[in-house]
């Protein structure tokens, strides 16, 4: 990692873990969108993820996303690959980014290309991101689209990758949904092992025309169930902060935060550990 991105880094006070860009001009994922919301939530730095969907549309490749964060210094990239199509490929670009310092870590989707985590054929990605002390960040539970698969992303296979590379750290999004319990059992047992509670709230078209009434007993639904897996794993040393921008936005998750803060009357080391020090551990850097 370069000097100047952990300085950045360090400076953090809150950091989104889980953003997506688009390059389709009317898309709501562009960068000057998310810059904007941002500065307006005062998030400090932000993460966005490639990401290959041979299954649907979205993909948007390595050097697209860093085209697009290109002079933006609070945003910083991980990379990914089409492990289902064209996986050796994939590798050799993530290992070259990794030398040249432009990735801090690798995202794997593993339910929109329908390859099982403890694929042994994997097993060269999680070595890459190992030699270079990168995390691997796993796409978990729900898929956005039909045509995703979500046998392929349920956590208790990310138990087989943790406990076989016990130096790699991983983060599983999304707590796993819908099989959070599952994932905040593989939290528990492997100390390698972080959640990120991201796209849980939504403000998608498919939740626009529902009654205000439903919304808020949704947002209660996911206060509780968040709140659960913190009182599980008891503490907040591994969750970390991340949105899933633009399909969740950032206000509703920093009221979210405050939310969680109030239920579990959570000090400001704790808060701190959610929105910034816990992604700052699976980076390896040191504040």
């Amino acid at each position: 990692m370069r000097k100047e991105v952990k300085k950045m880094l360090k400076r953090a006070s809150i950091i989104d873990n889980h953003v997506h860009l688009s390059t389709y001009p009317k898309s709501r994922a562009r960068i000057e969108e998310l810059e904007r919301s941002m500065t307006e939530n005062r998030i400090d730095v932000a993460i966005a993820l490639a990401a290959y969907f041979p299954r649907k549309t979205g993909s948007i490749s390595n050097e697209q996303i860093l085209s697009l964060t290109n002079g933006y210094d609070n945003i910083v990239v991980f990379g990914s690959l089409d492990a289902e199509n064209h996986l050796q490929k994939g590798v050799s670009e993530l290992e070259r980014l990794l030398l040249e310092d432009q990735i801090v870590g690798i995202k794997l989707y593993p339910g929109y290309q329908f390859v099982y985590p403890n694929d042994q054929k994997l097993d060269e990605i999680y070595e890459l991101a190992a030699k270079f002390e990168v995390p691997v960040m796993f796409h978990s539970g729900l898929a956005y689209k039909s045509s995703g698969g979500i046998r392929f992303s349920r956590p208790i296979y990310f138990d087989d990758v943790a406990d076989k590379f016990p130096e790699l750290r991983i983060v599983i999004s999304h707590l796993g949904d819908p099989d959070i319990r599952q994932a905040t059992a593989v939290a528990h047992k492997n100390p390698n092992v972080y959640l990120d509670f991201s796209g849980l709230v939504s403000n998608t078209t498919k939740n626009q025309g529902r009654s205000e009434k439903w919304k808020r007993k949704n947002e209660e639904y996911i206060v509780k169930t968040i709140a659960d897996v913190f009182v599980d794993l008891m503490g907040t040393e591994k969750i970390i902060f991340g949105t899933d921008w633009p399909i969740s936005s950032h206000k509703a998750y920093l009221s979210l935060v405050d939310s969680l803060e109030e239920r579990l009357d959570l000090d400001s080391r704790e808060k701190k550990q959610i929105l910034s020090g816990n992604i700052l551990k699976v980076l390896g850097v040191k504040k």
